[in-house]
């Protein structure tokens, strides 16, 4: 049943007996509240809990207006379980020159996503600052295992991207979700001498998820609790491997960031705390909450024409090109 124009959220009979209509409280963007509409009463919820691997990229594929783009190049990186996928594209205009480097870690809660569902979004933001996109794929397999795939991949690409024509000397980390905690791990494991130029961090996932931030249909406590626990197999969720854990020295080392929040994002506070302790570890850090707006902003196709998604992406722009530039 579809609730009365005035619900912040629409609740199907589903979520209405997991979730009490109460705690939404807050108003949405238009677009954002029409995207929810239509993905609730399609069924299109790929965080649902049950889902087979196969079923959760097929709903998030669905859920993409327009392909992704074709990558220029398919690198397969190996690593002790077998391979990790790096898809690269060139901007216009790169032939004989060594351009910048946006490296690219997406999300999903290490059970969905991939270059089908994230690529044009990565790609779009990479070309619009003149910089190659690296987009790592690192598998759906738990947390502490893709983080030491995207480590191999950074590896990889410091050692190799010359070849390539890109500017190692010149490589920005950006992520979404859950890619953000492996993309701040990375960067805090690097050298100040050899560290990224920028962070970028849309809607990051980095910790356990607040009590008091409103669920929405997209993304429930439950959707988080079902999924978090696999990825941390035989260990408790985020051991090891939040952000927030690091000492102050370790985040000392990270390079200038922007954190992108969602006002009805279960994951907002972690990332909002995220800047905090940056800031107080004397890291550059620039952090903006997105009103109205829910997690997952900036790679959904049916967003990316919302004011928050186009917000994001301008901010995120002006944020690397900074940064190859400067």
């Amino acid at each position: 049943m579809i609730p009365e124009a005035f619900s912040p959220f629409p609740i199907t009979p589903d979520h209405g007996a997991r979730l009490d209509p109460a705690a939404y409280c807050l108003t949405l963007d238009p677009g954002v509240q029409s995207f929810l509409d239509r993905v609730v009463e399609a069924g299109l919820l790929p965080y649902r809990p049950g889902l087979e691997p196969v079923a959760r990229q097929e709903i998030a594929a669905r859920l993409q207006e327009s392909a992704a783009p074709v990558a220029d190049a398919v690198i397969r990186v190996p690593v002790t379980d077998g391979d990790v996928a790096l898809r690269v594209v060139w901007p216009l205009g790169a032939e004989g020159k060594r351009v910048p480097v946006v490296f690219y870690l997406h999300g999903g809660l290490w059970a969905l996503g991939s270059w089908a569902t994230h690529g044009g979004a990565a790609a779009a933001l990479a070309l619009a600052c003149d910089a190659a996109l690296v987009f790592v794929e690192p598998g759906l397999v738990p947390a502490p295992l893709a983080l030491k795939h995207a480590r191999a991949a950074l590896d990889w690409v410091r050692a190799n991207g010359r070849d390539l024509g890109l500017d190692v000397a010149r490589v920005a980390v950006a992520g979404d979700g859950s890619g953000c905690a492996m993309a701040v791990l990375l960067a805090a494991g690097l050298p100040p001498s050899n560290g990224f130029r920028a962070q970028v961090l849309f809607h990051p996932l980095v910790g356990p998820a607040a009590p008091d931030v409103p669920a929405t249909p997209w993304l429930d406590r439950d959707d988080l609790a079902a999924l978090i626990t696999p990825a941390f197999p035989g260990q408790p969720a985020w051991a090891g491997l939040s952000p927030l854990d690091l000492p102050p020295d370790r985040l000392h080392r990270l390079p200038p960031t922007l954190i992108l929040t969602a006002e009805a994002d279960l994951a907002r506070d972690g990332g909002e705390a995220l800047a905090r302790r940056m800031m107080a570890a004397d890291v550059e850090t620039s952090a903006v909450r997105l009103m109205g707006c829910i997690h997952d902003f900036f790679w959904l196709d049916g967003l990316a024409d919302t004011a928050p998604s186009r917000a994001a992406f301008a901010m995120a722009r002006a944020a690397l090109a900074d940064a190859f530039h400067r």
